[in-house]
């Protein structure tokens, strides 16, 4: 649980920098998350497989994946400046949270489905088709998600209300794989890991930029 916790923190920085409005007078934050009683972080234990932890774009609030005895997976959310972490309903064995620019609204994957639900809780709506996803999507300012569906498969772009997918990337073949996308505050250009399961394409691996 402790290097749950240390992630979290990593992660908590991270998300104020990269989103602050202002290059100057930043001033780093540094939280811990007290977990509910009878929960559990949840970290998969594969290094292919990222986002169990999500901060909201003007980095007040905190969604992170939980487990427990009696639900398994769920998604649950803390105010930065509260002590409370509160499950979201109609997370249930969810996973991959990934919050909307306006911070009212979380995207998951759940049973093979990218969704979305109110960070209060609620019926979750169905947005994609996301079986085999191994990181979370990214929610960009026009209201438009990027996500990874399936291993070897191509970075997907898709409305938040679902329809039509779109190809942002295509497939890289065998043994290697988008992950982890990121758009950047101008909403136009992202991050996206490229992942080499294999010797053989390591020297491809690292961080690229895009631009849609």
């Amino acid at each position: 649980m402790g290097a749950g916790l240390l992630a979290m923190m990593m992660g908590l920085g991270f998300g104020r920098a990269l989103f602050a409005q202002s290059a100057s007078g930043l001033t780093p934050v540094t939280s811990a998350l007290l977990l509910p009683q009878g929960v559990t972080v949840g970290i998969h234990p594969s290094p292919a497989r990222s986002g169990f932890l999500a901060v909201s774009r003007d980095g007040r609030q905190v969604a992170f994946v939980g487990r427990t005895a009696g639900v398994g997976w769920q998604i649950f959310v803390r105010a930065v400046d509260s002590q409370i972490a509160r499950p979201v309903a109609g997370t249930e064995g969810g996973i991959f949270p990934a919050w909307s620019p306006d911070g009212r609204r979380i995207a998951f994957q759940q049973s093979g489905k990218l969704k979305q639900v109110s960070s209060d809780g609620g019926v979750a709506q169905v947005i994609t088709d996301a079986v085999g996803t191994r990181s979370a999507a990214a929610w960009g300012p026009d209201d438009t998600l990027l996500f990874h569906p399936e291993y070897r498969g191509p970075l997907l772009r898709v409305s938040s209300g679902g329809g039509p997918v779109s190809e942002v990337l295509p497939a890289l073949g065998e043994d290697q794989s988008w992950f982890a996308p990121l758009w950047l505050p101008d909403g136009r250009r992202f991050l996206v890991v490229r992942f080499a399961y294999s010797d053989d394409h390591a020297k491809d691996a690292g961080i690229y930029a895009g631009s849609i």
